[in-house]
Order: structure tokens, then sequence, then C-alpha cells
């Protein structure tokens, strides 16, 4: 059927993408760039894990790259890429028998080959960003 579903990745947190007058943060657009780019206009299978505080799906996405026959991991690719950080905050949801250290192992490696994010600057995660843009705010 055609409907849309908002869904909140499982294990991620991806740079912010500046709303209201706000910055972007750096790799905020690339990241959600590749998302677009593997999932618009495409089935994907979303592995429901809970909802979240704003009635968000939180899941497991996994997607079929255009020439490959398996099935590969969202939040698995964007750690890869330096597009994400492991999400830690309250209601974290980590679909693995190995709860989050698979995805620190994931986030690590792509730390180490100084990919995306990791390219060399200092960063500012996602969930110090928006704390600081809600301090701004009062």
């Amino acid at each position: 059927s055609e409907s849309t579903i908002a869904v909140r990745i499982a294990a991620v947190d991806t740079p912010e993408v500046g709303k209201f007058g706000k910055p972007n943060q750096p790799y905020a657009i690339e990241a959600r760039d590749w998302v677009r780019s593997k999932v618009l206009g495409r089935e994907v299978t979303v592995r429901l894990l809970s909802r979240d505080q704003y009635g968000r799906v939180v899941g497991t996405v996994l997607y079929r790259d255009r020439w490959l026959p398996f099935r590969r991991n969202l939040a698995e690719e964007l750690l890869g890429k330096g597009l994400a950080v492991v999400y830690r905050q309250g209601g974290a949801q980590y679909d693995s028998s190995q709860g989050v250290a698979k995805w620190d192992r994931l986030e690590s490696k792509a730390k180490a080959r100084q990919v995306g994010m990791w390219g060399g600057r200092s960063v500012e995660l996602p969930s110090a960003y928006k704390a600081r843009m809600h301090a701004a705010k009062r």
C-alpha cells in the first residue's frame, strides 16, 4: 500500500539537519542524502523494536541495493561510512544479541579509518548538538 511511516533507525544517531533557523551539523546533509538514495521510493523491511516518545517506529531498516541480491542493514552502513554514531540516549534499541558492543565495533572501525565525520576535525555528537541548541533557546 502507499503509506508513509516515520521510522527512527535503531542503534544510530545521525548528525542533525538544522530546523527553525538552526545550522546543520557537519555531515547532516550527506547522511540524509545517502539514506534517501538507498530507500526513497523503494521497498524496505523494518523490523519493529518499539515506538519512541514522538510515536515514531524504532526499528532495524533493511534495504536491497540495486545490484546486490541480499539486504543491507541501514544502521550498519551509516556507521561504517562515518555518517552516524551509536545512539546511547534513553530508549536506545539494539537489534542484536551482542547488544551495543556490535555497534561500538562498527563505530570504532569508522573512526580508525577516519571516514565521514571522523575525518580529522573535532566531532560534536548529535546528542551534544541537540543539548546545545536546546540550551541556546532558553
